[in-house]
């Protein structure tokens, strides 16, 4: 498992999160997309959650995949994910 976090405004939070849904529904990557608890965005072989923090102007992304390296470098893409989002607004 890999966690990050990236800063946010909390004024951007809801139009980033919307805006890596519409991402991510175009990716052949991803099988499965769950809104429950932030994003959750579900792989063959790894799965990603990026939740705004309620109490500071950032988002948490987790990562899981089998192997470690596989973890990182989805963590790495969807940092710079949100990081183009946040400031490409």
């Amino acid at each position: 498992m890999v966690k990050t976090k990236i800063a946010c405004p909390n004024e951007e939070k809801n139009r980033v999160m919307n805006q890596v849904v519409e991402q991510m529904e175009k990716s052949r990557e991803v099988r499965s997309i769950d809104r429950t608890d932030g994003v959750k965005v579900y792989m063959d072989d790894a799965w990603v959650l990026m939740r705004p923090s309620g109490t500071e102007p950032l988002f948490r992304i987790y990562v899981e995949a089998k192997e470690k390296p596989r973890a990182a470098q989805v963590a790495s893409s969807y940092r710079n994910l949100i990081t183009s989002l946040i400031e490409h607004h």
